[in-house]
């Protein structure tokens, strides 16, 4: 892990100058990863390095990358953002009674 400040040649006086803006540069499943972290802060640099190691790592794994709360979702929630497009109720219910069994507005009073 590493992170630096990448240096430059000023074209106008030839003097070597040192960027504001942190960078970091790590190597993972054999590909080089170099990308800015777009602050001037050294702590806040250290943490954009470690979350985009840590992202890169998971997609490698094939792990989800979302939060459990945001990858499972009930029945009822999707189809209560579902039918909030449906204007009304008795399309609602023609379009997706019988899901499983049982009728829509009785999956919604169950959750």
């Amino acid at each position: 892990m590493a992170v630096y400040r990448p240096k430059y040649r000023d074209k106008k006086t030839g003097e070597l100058i040192e960027s504001q803006v942190w960078w970091y540069k790590f190597a993972i499943a054999g590909r080089q990863v170099r990308e800015s972290t777009k602050t001037h802060l050294l702590t806040l640099a250290r943490e954009a390095e470690q979350n985009r190691r840590r992202e890169l790592e998971w997609a490698f794994v094939g792990a989800p990358m979302q939060k459990r709360a945001s990858r499972v979702n009930s029945v009822a929630g999707i189809l209560e953002s579902y039918l909030a497009g449906y204007e009304h109720g008795a399309l609602r219910r023609a379009r997706l009674c019988h899901l499983g069994g049982r009728c829509v507005p009785q999956i919604m009073q169950a959750a």
